[in-house]
């Protein structure tokens, strides 16, 4: 347990210090409008995909070693709520309307409710079948499944409050966005992945030794998260406002 807890720790780790970076850059070219060409294109896309990817995969590996899964998932939803009203309220331009938080929060409880049905599906056969859907389902946002095969009808995307399943209208807007469709997928890929190595079908590198800042980070990720956003900004604000006054 140990093992795995500094692992998948440092992991978490990883992919946040990851995470501020990019929001830190994000910061830099949408607020403070510079211009990062790479940022902007495919490698700035790729890199906050993968650390998506990342934490959703992680929170799915350790749900089913929560002992309060119910109580995780409310306390995560809400602070995902939070940061939608500090938003929309403060910040408009920038709202996040079901962002990471919202959706990891739900994912928890959605695994907590179909708990008995998924374990009922053997961890790989799950994974492999998890995987499937998730790529199947990565364009539903634009309208399309199982890699542009199936069209669905435009009349979803102009129901209001559907974008939390992954259908947004045309109005729709949000800075971080991780609806239940196609996320759970990949939710339930970490899910089955924690059952394997639950069950001794699979290892995990046994690596850090002991632990280290990342796994400092990973073991206080939601404080880390909740908090790095305003510091990034008040430091950013400091260093441009010292920069415009000597140029």
């Amino acid at each position: 347990m140990k093992k795995r807890k500094l692992f998948i720790d440092a992991l978490r780790g990883f992919a946040l210090v990851n995470m501020i970076l990019y929001h830190g850059l994000y910061d830099i070219v949408y607020i403070f409008h510079q211009n990062i060409t790479w940022y902007q294109g495919k490698p700035g896309y790729l890199w906050q995909q993968s650390i998506a990817m990342t934490f959703i995969i992680v929170s799915g590996f350790t749900r089913h070693l929560s002992k309060k899964p119910v109580k995780d998932g409310i306390t995560i939803f809400l602070w995902g709520f939070l940061l939608t009203l500090i938003t929309t309220i403060f910040m408009p331009d920038q709202k996040i309307l079901f962002g990471i938080l919202s959706f990891l929060g739900l994912a928890i409880l959605i695994s907590w409710l179909f708990e008995k049905y998924l374990n009922r599906i053997e961890p790989i056969a799950g994974l492999f079948l998890s995987l499937f859907l998730f790529i199947s389902t990565k364009e539903i946002q634009r309208g399309s499944l199982f890699f542009d095969k199936i069209h669905l009808p435009q009349e979803i995307y102009e129901i209001p409050g559907l974008f939390v399943l992954g259908f947004p209208d045309i109005h729709f807007s949000s800075t971080d966005y991780f609806p239940v469709f196609p996320w759970i997928f990949l939710f339930t890929a970490g899910y089955y992945l924690g059952k394997m190595y639950k069950k001794k079908k699979i290892t995990l590198p046994n690596i850090p030794k002991k632990e280290d800042i990342l796994t400092f980070i990973g073991q206080n990720s939601l404080k880390v998260y909740l908090l790095h956003q305003p510091i990034l900004y008040l430091l950013l604000t400091g260093i441009f406002t010292v920069l415009k006054n000597y140029r």
